[in-house]
This record gives C-alpha cells, structure tokens and sequence, in this order.
C-alpha cells in the first residue's frame, strides 16, 4: 500500500476499503455468495496514536464477518484467495496463526505496518487495522 511517498489516513482507508471488496468479489466468485456485514459487537473505526510519529494515528476498522463458515474442506482455498489479493494491495508477509480441525486464523503485513486477520471457525471474519498515517483532516478526538 505504500508507494515510497506519504499516504494520507483518508487515502489508506480508502485503498483498505477495496482490498476488503476486492477480497469479497474473489470470494464469492469462487466459493459462492455469502452475506458479509460489519460483526455484531464491533464498535466502528477506532484509532491510536503511533509511536513514532506525534501527527500520524492507526485506525482499527471495523470488522466484517458472517454467520457460519464456508466448507472446511474449502478454507485453505479461501485463504490463498484472501492471500493472493492482499499481496496485490502490499501485504507480503503472511504467516498462519492457527491452523488444525475447526479453527483456521492467517494475518496478513504491509511495509507500513498495516495489517489485515482472517479467521475461520464456526463464523467467518475478516478485520483491517491501517499503518500510521497522518489524516489530511485529523477528526475530532474519539470519545
């Protein structure tokens, strides 16, 4: 997601909301629709202040999932499809946190520090946390 230059949080929000499409189209187009929503005790988009950058913030996005899973037999598929469009967006190391019978979790990293989980068990999510960025125009202060 970084070109060398600065990208502004407004701009790195965006290029994480079409990952998360993109993601969603690769899906579906080779495992079938399902009905994607933001997860039910999510709260929105927070942020945090980054440690070495008094301007730039993080943002956790909220995350999107839906009841229930696809096949277990389809979960390794699903995961290079979630894998090949991250590295497309810059997330080049990915790294398998958990994966035996019933509980599958992968997160993908970029060079900016963005980071993106996805996880499948008895329901499927998938969650996007940005790198630091500075916001064209900071919003007010959560809270």
């Amino acid at each position: 997601m970084d070109n060398g230059s600065p990208v502004s949080m407004e701009k790195a929000i965006e290029r994480y909301d079409q990952m998360r499409q993109e993601m969603f189209q690769a899906l579906e187009a080779d495992l079938g629709p399902r009905k994607w929503a933001v997860t039910p005790n999510d709260t929105g988009p927070t942020r945090a202040g980054c440690n070495d950058d008094d301007e730039a913030e993080t943002v956790i996005l909220p995350a999107y999932g839906f009841e229930g899973s696809y096949p277990e037999s389809e979960w390794k598929q699903a995961a290079a499809i979630v894998e090949k469009v991250g590295r497309g967006y810059g997330f080049d190391k990915v790294k398998v946190i958990v994966d035996r019978p019933g509980d599958f979790s992968m997160t993908g990293l970029s060079k900016d520090g963005g980071s993106y989980d996805f996880g499948l068990a008895s329901n499927t999510v998938l969650g996007m946390r940005t790198g630091c960025h500075r916001w064209e125009t900071k919003p007010p202060p959560e809270g």
